[in-house]
C-alpha cells in the first residue's frame, strides 16, 4: 500500500479494496446492530437466496413490533417491514410464506420463514 501524503489519498490494489469494502460493510452492520439498542426481544434472521442480507426484527406477545430488512429492495423491503409491524405473527406467516421473487423464496418470504423458526 503506497501513501500518497500530500493528498492524503491512498493507492491499494484489487485484494485490499476488497477488503477495505467488507470492513466498512461490517462497520455499517455493526452500527445498524448497535443503533437498535437493547431491544430484549430483537432477532436477526440471516436471509438466503435474497437480495437482502438479513431481517432484524422483534415479536412481543405474539405480535411483530419492530422489522427492518438489511439490504435489498429499499422501497420494498420498507413497504413490507411498515405493513408487518402491528401484526400477529402467525397472520404475517399466512400472508408472507411462499411469495416467489427469485431462488424459489423472496424477502417477504425469509420474513415469514424466520417467524415460523422463532415461533
Amino acid at each position: 500500500m503506497e501513501k500518497d501524503n500530500e493528498k492524503k489519498t491512498v493507492k491499494i490494489d484489487g485484494a485490499q479494496r476488497l477488503a477495505v469494502l467488507i470492513d466498512e460493510d461490517k462497520k455499517r452492520q455493526d452500527q445498524k446492530v448497535s443503533d437498535i439498542g437493547e431491544r430484549k426481544n430483537m432477532k436477526t434472521y440471516n436471509t438466503t437466496g435474497t437480495c437482502s442480507r438479513a431481517i432484524n426484527y422483534e415479536v412481543v406477545d405474539g405480535v411483530v413490533t419492530k422489522c427492518e430488512f438489511v439490504g435489498g429492495c429499499p422501497g420494498n423491503t420498507q413497504g413490507v417491514a411498515r405493513l408487518v409491524v402491528g401484526r400477529k405473527v402467525e397472520d404475517v406467516i399466512a400472508t408472507l410464506k411462499g411469495i416467489q421473487c427469485r431462488n424459489g423464496t423472496s424477502c417477504p418470504d425469509q420474513l415469514a420463514r424466520a417467524l415460523e423458526i422463532a415461533s
